[in-house]
Formats: structure tokens, sequence, C-alpha cells
């Protein structure tokens, strides 16, 4: 007191006004942070760490300091992390994050939401977290696995994988992680192989996942999807690099809790056992303060602050910068709204238990935050959901983690096919989504002879004798030895003991022949020519067709006996016939035309009959000619005249050359059709067989044929089962059918592949018919085989790459019977389409004529000219007038005065008229007297 007065009074007042500013200034923030000490997770403590210190460099709180107490266990320890949660609640923290993985988080939202203090779960990803009932303080930065599973629902449909095997830990974070996958591969029709797991321990390198890893590999699927965290994900790779599954062949595609936990610098070396890994990373670049923070994270020492010192950081990592940024930003906001709130000083062992009476404020501000982070905004929704999600697709390579492709919500999936490469290299490619482990087995076989499928010898063409799988040959044959390179299995080939290829006991419901060698577990595959039926792929599986085919019958051939008296005509169509007459009188036509028009088509007179005056007789090549012309040159017989102008002989010419290939074409014909014996039958389909008596028909007891008659209940394959139970006319094999078809009036029924094979080799034998009850010839394997869908695939390769082709070819098409075939001329019948070009060289003929006859009269006009003798035309259109008048007196003398041979004035007169001095009286003469058969007519002639 004695102390205080000798204090000046402005320096008493001074101190009562600073001294608050001064405990504003060192106002302490804290905060808790929960990890594991595993080595895999010293990054993330110190991505806490220099986050505290940003925050505080940036002055994000302001006049505050935040400080961040950092807690470790063991990282499946959980109730040591409950213990340390309840410690760290009674410190006066405002918030926690983490730990890692969703089961760890569980464990401490015990605490968390007893005592009403937010935790921020940077990375904790299983779905049933999204709960608000169950864990309604828990505030979570990363999407839930829902969405990572529809990421690699993309990536699996973007390569066109249809397979996979699954691998996860059996936590929740492992269990849970690919629920909305098996879902959403379900709904796409894609076959799960396995799903195997495994218990995490204390120490990764103390896991055992040989067992699962066996499973995977017998599976036969090459794609696996790993989900757990990193510090178990390396070794189980090791383990499964050591068993061979993770060579060329193999795709590995693991979630964050691997990709987002580890970071290969550039100098160290990646294991060959993880080269080719294809995950999916949460983006650890996005934020708009990365950059910034990036800078104090590459600028201290790597030794002091682990997993720092270069300008990358981890996508777990950068989660937890962007938990302590969010803790800043809610802080800051509820000083800004004039709040203040201390930090939680709560007992966990109090009941009932004590709750921090901030907690609801603090937790509603955090979820109000819409900030930049450094990985992506943070933001909420009304879930509490975080609303920026996107991923990276990576491909481990050797100089670390390679961004080969992103996803979003609003894009979908962007993958480059072209930089990814999966295990030890292999490109897609090179990727087969499921491959059987058929190498070094052996494969006991079942199959049936018949030719050429499967034929069997006891000695080969020298005479030597042979054994075992040596004594059979035959297409299918010669499928199984390609398969067995392609796949790598040896086989053993025995017959079927009762020689069928399998048929269901409708009493017993007992399977026989090939069928009933599966069935009963006796081979492990069936190879020849077995049919596709849906009864038979109720107890076995097939793989796809190796070949189509379908039902038809096979019969001898017979000798046809036909008379008719019209047989001459059968080499042309009606309707080519019709051509030819019309084309012969259109002929005739077009020669009586230009013989009346062309100035050079009349006969010259004699010097007797100019000089006594009389009368010329008329030219000869009339109408009546002109037609006897035309079929006389048809029938190749020569007409008495000819025509004398080039306009007619061109038509002459053309009409010809055609009727020569027409000749020539009907003669052909003809020979085929009278010398030729023709075998057919009046059967020709399925349904005449069964309207018929008199031809027998059958199938071979106990196939598949027999089967589809029998179940029928179509006509007239119904009606042709209960002929055939009563005539009993099955035969007991196909050979004996074949002999019967030969031999009898019988008509075997079977598949039309078989039946062309003896067609093609018998040339007495002739399949008939449409093909009925189509199918196919495959590969049968017991039910449920692991192998049936490899046989498929290989089969299916086959057709592509041809190989089948060849393998029919060589078989089934090469025919004994093709030089019968050629004897056996089918001598189809001609119609107008096929000798139509015939006819247009005619008629391009005729056109050709008329330019001709155009070109005489232009010669014969210009010839008529004369400007010295005024009797003649003195230009070309009067000469063309004069012509054009004769023609017309000359077609009205014909009209009106007859046309009989030497009786009248002959018409080629008037033409020698046109040359002579007495052509002027017709112009220029009222009138003039021509003599014809009934007296003296005038006629007045017109001028043009």
């Amino acid at each position: 007191m004695m102390l205080l007065r000798w204090i000046p009074a402005w320096l008493l007042g001074a101190c009562l006004l600073l001294c608050p500013l001064f405990a504003q200034e060192s106002r302490r923030v804290k905060i808790a942070a929960l990890i594991a000490d595993a080595e895999v997770y010293t990054a993330e403590r110190t991505a806490l760490e220099l986050a505290v210190q940003y925050v505080n460099m940036n002055n994000i709180i302001p006049n505050a300091t935040l400080e961040c107490t950092i807690n470790t266990t063991k990282e499946l320890a959980f109730f040591e992390m409950v213990l340390q949660a309840c410690n760290q609640s009674a410190s006066g923290v405002h918030a926690i994050i983490g730990p890692v993985g969703s089961s760890a988080v569980k464990a401490v939202s015990l605490v968390s939401g007893a005592v009403q203090i937010p935790q921020i779960a940077p990375v904790a990803t299983d779905p049933m977290l999204a709960n608000p009932q169950t864990y309604p303080f828990l505030v979570r930065l990363s999407a839930t696995d829902t969405v990572q599973s529809r990421v690699i629902a993309d990536v699996v449909d973007h390569f066109g994988w249809q397979q996979m095997s699954i691998l996860t830990s059996s936590d929740d974070y492992g269990t849970h992680g690919f629920i909305e996958f098996e879902r959403i591969a379900g709904v796409n029709g894609w076959l799960i192989r396995t799903v195997q797991s495994f218990d995490p321990t204390d120490d990764p390198r103390r896991i055992r996942v040989r067992r699962q890893l066996q499973a995977i590999k017998a599976a036969g699927a090459r794609i696996v999807l790993l989900n757990c965290l990193a510090s178990f994900g390396l070794e189980v790779l090791r383990q499964a690099g050591d068993m061979g599954l993770t060579g060329v062949g193999w795709a590995w595609i693991v979630t964050d809790g691997v990709t987002g936990m580890t970071s290969f610098r550039k100098n160290e070396t990646v294991p060959r056992h993880l080269l080719g890994l294809l995950g999916v990373k949460p983006v650890e670049d996005k934020g708009e303060l990365f950059g910034d923070f990036m800078k104090l994270w590459s600028s201290v020492d790597g030794n002091r602050y682990p997993g720092a010192g270069v300008w990358d950081i981890e996508a777990y990592p950068a989660k937890f910068v962007d938990a302590v940024l969010l803790f800043a930003f809610a802080y800051r906001d509820l000083l800004r709204a004039g709040q203040s709130v201390s930090g939680a000083a709560v007992q966990c062992n109090k009941f009932p238990s004590q709750t921090w009476k901030h907690g609801d404020t603090m937790l509603q501000y955090l979820r109000k935050v819409s900030e930049e982070g450094i990985s992506s905004k943070i933001l909420f929704g009304k879930d509490g959901t975080p609303t920026q999600v996107e991923f990276d697709i990576v491909n481990l390579q050797t100089n670390g983690w390679q961004r080969v492709g992103s996803w979003n919500d609003t894009d979908g999936l962007t993958i480059d096919n072209s930089v990814t490469s999966f295990m030890g290299g292999g490109q897609v490619e090179l990727m087969d989504d499921y491959v059987s482990d058929l190498r070094n087995r052996t494969l006991r076989i079942v199959t049936h002879r018949d030719i050429p499928f499967v034929m069997k010898n006891m000695n080969d063409s020298e005479g030597n004798p042979l054994h075992g799988n040596d004594q059979y040959s035959g297409l299918c044959i010669d499928l199984l030895k390609w398969l067995s390179d392609q796949l790598g299995f040896q086989y053993r080939l025995y017959h079927v003991a009762d020689d069928k290829f399998g048929n269901k006991d409708r009493t017993t419901g007992r399977w026989n022949g090939v069928i009933g060698d599966l069935v009963y577990k006796k081979a492990d595959m069936a190879v020849t020519d077995l049919t596709i039926t849906a009864e038979r792929e109720e107890d076995v599986d097939f793989t796809l067709p190796y070949i189509e085919a379908g039902s038809t019958f096979i019969m001898r051939k017979k000798a046809r006996a036909e008379y008719n008296i019209m047989n001459f005509s059968r080499p042309f169509q009606p309707e080519l016939w019709a051509l030819v007459f019309i084309t012969t009188l259109a002929v005739a036509i077009i020669q009586s035309v230009i013989n009346k028009l062309s100035p050079y088509s009349g006969i010259p007179m004699d010097e007797d009959s100019s000089g006594s005056g009389d009368l010329d007789e008329e030219s000869p090549y009339t109408f009546a000619e002109s037609l006897w012309h035309s079929f006389a040159a048809l029938i190749q017989q020569g007409p008495e005249f000819f025509p004398r102008a080039p306009s007619g002989r061109i038509t002459s010419i053309f009409w010809g050359m055609g009727i020569l290939i027409v000749i020539a074409t009907y003669t052909a014909n003809l020979a085929a059709f009278l010398t030729i014996s023709r075998l057919e039958t009046t059967i020709e389909s399925v349904e005449d067989l069964a309207a018929q008596n008199e031809i027998v028909y059958g199938v071979q007891r106990d196939s598949a044929t027999q089967s589809f008659f029998d179940e029928s209940n179509i006509e007239p394959f119904k009606t042709m089962a209960a002929v055939m139970r009563a005539r009993d006319s099955y035969v007991e094999s196909m050979a004996e059918g074949i002999r019967k078809a030969k031999t009898e009036n019988y008509a075997y029924i079977s598949d039309n592949v078989l039946l062309d094979y003896q067609a093609n080799r018998d040339c007495t034998l002739r399949t008939v018919g449409r093909l009925f009850k189509k199918s196919g010839f495959g590969i049968a394997l017991p039910k449920y085989s692991p192998y049936t869908e490899v046989f498929s695939k290989k089969i299916l390769q086959a057709r592509e790459s041809g190989f089948l082709d060849v393998l029919i070819k060589k078989w089934i098409e090469t025919s004994e019977c093709v030089k019968d075939k050629d004897k056996d001329f089918n001598s189809s019948i001609i119609g107008v389409d096929q000798m139509l070009g015939v006819f247009v060289l005619i008629y391009g003929g005729m056109g050709v004529a008329f330019v001709a006859l155009l070109v005489e009269w232009v010669v014969a006009c210009a010839r008529d000219v004369s400007r010295s003798d005024p009797k003649k035309p003195q230009t070309i259109c009067e000469a063309v007038s004069r012509r054009v008048n004769v023609l017309w007196n000359r077609s009205k003398c014909r009209s009106s005065c007859g046309h009989a041979p030497g009786v009248g004035r002959p018409l080629q007169q008037i033409d020698e008229d046109m040359r002579t001095t007495d052509i002027a009286l017709i112009g220029r003469s009222s009138a003039a007297s021509y003599q014809c058969d009934n007296g003296p007519r005038s006629i007045k002639p017109t001028l043009v």
C-alpha cells in the first residue's frame, strides 16, 4: 500500500488500460490431435505442426495463438485412443483432429460425442459415419467410400473389365469400402469371382494373406481391388509379388488408403512388385492456398519435419492441413461474431458424463465454413458432407505416382490409356480380366466318333500302330490341340462307352452317353460334334458354339423323267422369246422405212429398158421382203434381196451380230437341257417329307435331333415324331443312316454340317430343304465349371482369327464331287436381264442407221444442186423440198394406182426425172400426167 502511494497516477491508469490488451494478445487456443505412431504417419504429424505455424504466421485467428497437442497410439489400439481422447478433453481443447481410419474415428467418437467436443476427421470414409444420430459431433473432410466406389466402378467400366476379385482388411474401413461397388457390379452384370479379407495387426509385417491370395489366384480374375490402409496394403502387395500375382497380366486397383499415404520421392526406388499399380487418390492441390502453404512446406528441414522439405505433399497430410485450417476459420468467424468460448475441461470418468457447454456453438461454426484450403475448397452441404469432391487416377511408375486421369461429379471420368501401364508393365491390349489356371493340368476328355469331327484310326498311313491321343483325328481334335497350346493344359482322350451323345431318360431322369459322363464326373470335358440344347444346358455348361448348325435331311438322288413337246423352248424365258420376235418385227419395219426414204435404195435400170422407154420395174425390197429378210436372218437363212443403201446395210449388220449371240446362247443352253440327265426329287422341304408316305424318314436314336422331335409341339415336327415312333425308323449311328439313305427309299435327318460332308463325298446323295432346329456345336463341361468362360473366349478368338474357317475348309468343305458337279451343268433358264446387252446393241444399230440415212439425204441433196443449170435445184433446201415432194407424190400414186409390177409408170423413173430437164415441169406446170393402171390421172404436185 505504501508502494502504491509513490506510483504516479498516469502510470497506474496506463496499466489499467493496457493490461486487457496484453491479456488479449496472449490468448492461447488449443486443439488436440490423435495419430498412429507408425512410420507411415510421420507426414501427417508434420502436416499438423506446419499447419499450426501457417495459421499463426498468417494471423488467421486474430490476436490469438493456435496450439496443437499431438498424441500417438498404436495403430489398432482403440482403447488407448479412447483414453487419450479423455485426457485431451480435460485439457482445455476446442476440437479434436483425427485419427486416421474409420474404425479409429469411431472409437474416438465415443468420447467426442459424449462430452460434446467437435471431432474433425480428415480421412474417415466409412459410409456408416454419415449417420448424424450416431456421430453427432463428427465433421468429415473426405467423401464417403460410396463416392470412391463410383470412381472405381467408372475405371473398371472404362477398361471394359467384367470380372474381378476383392481383397480388403476386416476393419470398418475395409469391409464397408466396397459396399456401393458391389451394388454397381450387380447392376452392370459384372462377376466378382471372390471376396477375401484379412485381419489387421499392430505390426503390418505380421499379417498373413497367402491363403486369401491363393484363393484369388485360383478364382481366375486378373483384376484385384484392394481396400486397406497403406501400412497393410504395402505388405499385401509384397506377398502378392512373391506369389506371382503382380506380373504381366495382372491389374491391382488400390483405394485412397494406399494412395493417400504413400509417396515415393525422386531418389527412392519403387519396388518392382508395385510398378504398374493403379489407384484412386483424393486431390491434394486444388485449393487456392496450396501454393502459399507449399512455400512453407518445402522450405523447412526434411529431417526435422519428415515428409516436408520438397514441393510435394501426399493426399492424407493435405487433408490434415485442411482440418487445422477449418478450425482456424471457424474460430475466427466465432470471434468476429462477438462470441468468446473457453476450452473444454470435462472429465470422462464422471457419471453422468460432463459436457462442454460451447460444443454446439463450435460445431455450428465449423459446419458453416466456406473457405479455400490447400487440397480443395472447404465447404459442407446441409447434411455435413463435403461438397467439393474430386479424385485423381494415379499410376505408380519408376518416378512415383503419376496422374493419368481425374474424376469429379460434373465431368465424370477422364483417363489417358496411352500413359497407363499395369503390373509388370502390361498395357491395356495385354489385359484379360479372367484367365483360368489350366496350365500343368491334365484333363480327361470324353469324345464320340463322328466323321469328320472325330475319327479313330488304330494305324497310321504306313501301317504303324497308334496309341493314346494319336489315334484320334478330325476337326474337333485339331481344335482341341490348338486350345491345349493356347491354354497350356494336357489331356487324355477316351471314347464314350455306350457310343451315344446323350439323352435323358424320361422315367429315371438319368443321362446316358457323353452328357452322362460329364454329369457323373467321369470326364472333365467333352469334345465332339455335340449339339447345344436347352435340356442339356440344365445339367452341363456349354462354350460358345464353334460351328453354327441346323438340321436338314439327306437322301439319294433320282433321275428326272419329264416329257414335254415344248422342251425346246425352255432355254429362254417367255419374256425373252417375246422380245426376240418383237425385235425381229422392228428390224423389218426399220429396213422397209429406210428402203423407202434412202436416195440409194433403188435398183439401176439397164440400157435396153431405158432406151425403149418401157416402164422400169419397181424396187423389189418391199415391206414383205424386209420382213422375210429379218426372219431369214433369225433362222440363219439368206433372203432373195439385200438392202443396197448404206443405212439399210448398217441395220442388217447390227441385227446379224445380235442374232448371232442369241442363237449361240440358245444352242448352248438347249444342248444342256437335252443332253444332261437331271437328278432331282419332288421333295424339296421337310414339309414335303412329312406330307408323303412313300419315303421313310428317321433320326439317330438318343441324339439331340430325336429330342427335338420328341419335345416339339410345332407341326410338322410333332407329326413326324409320331410317325418315326410308329415305324421305329430310328438308326443307331450316323453311318447306318447314311447307308440306308443310299440303298433304300429313306431320308436321314441330322445336322446339316455332317450331311453336307457326306453329300460332298458321295455324289449319289444330296441334302434337301431349308435348315430347321438351328443351334450349334459346342464344347461341354460339368455344370459351374470355372473353365467354361476361358474356353468360350478362346473359341471366339479362333473364330475371329480365321482359325476355325481353316479347319472347316480342311475337314468339311473339301468336296470329291467337284468334277461331277461341273459335269452336272446347272443350266438356268436365260432371261431378259441376262441378254439385255444384245438388244441394246441391235437397237443402237438402228439408231446408227437413221444417222446414216440423214447423211445420205444430205449427200444426195448436195449432188442435186447445180447453179449452172436452171432446171436443177439452186440450193440444198430446194433440193430437199423437191425430194420430199417426189416422195409424197410417189406415195399418192401408190395409194391410187396400186403397186402391181410392170403396170403404170415405175417409181424409179421419178427419181431419174429429177436429174433430167423434165423434172422442172413438176414445179412449173399446173398439172402432170402419170400413167396408171386405171387410165390417165392428173396429179397436181405440191412444192415445199
